[in-house]
């Protein structure tokens, strides 16, 4: 994110982002990272990682423009898959 860091805002660990239903798994969390661009923790210590509030709000404020208008959705959609072809 190019966003500034606000530390004066505070910040998320991993369980607020659960409670606050921004993810719902560490799952998800990795898939909206490497996906969607969610920012990255600051770590914090050797298990401890720290979402700052101005990053996670300017991401989310991000998606909700890009719900608001779709310049292109077409990019953002899986491509089909091919069915696989079984003999029987």
């Amino acid at each position: 994110m190019t966003a500034a860091i606000d530390f004066n805002a505070g910040g998320y660990r991993f369980k607020d982002l659960l409670r606050e239903g921004i993810v719902s798994s560490r799952g998800n969390l990795n898939y909206l990272q490497r996906r969607f661009g969610f920012p990255r923790p600051i770590k914090t210590g050797l298990s401890a990682a720290w979402y700052p509030k101005s990053e996670v709000h300017a991401w989310l404020a991000q998606r909700a423009a890009l719900r608001d208008h779709p310049a292109n959705s077409e990019s953002e959609k899986r491509p089909a898959r091919e069915r696989s072809r079984r003999l029987r």
